[in-house]
């Protein structure tokens, strides 16, 4: 949390999106509405 790679969220903790680049890790994309003819 300190280092800001930690996020508390309502959801719970999470990676914040320095985590991902430190670890190297590409980040998953965030949930949504996805496009409906899958572009």
């Amino acid at each position: 949390l300190q280092q800001g790679l930690i996020q508390r969220t309502p959801r719970g903790r999470m990676l914040a999106g320095k985590a991902w680049t430190h670890l190297g890790i590409a980040a998953p994309r965030a949930p949504g509405q996805t496009d409906l003819f899958g572009k």
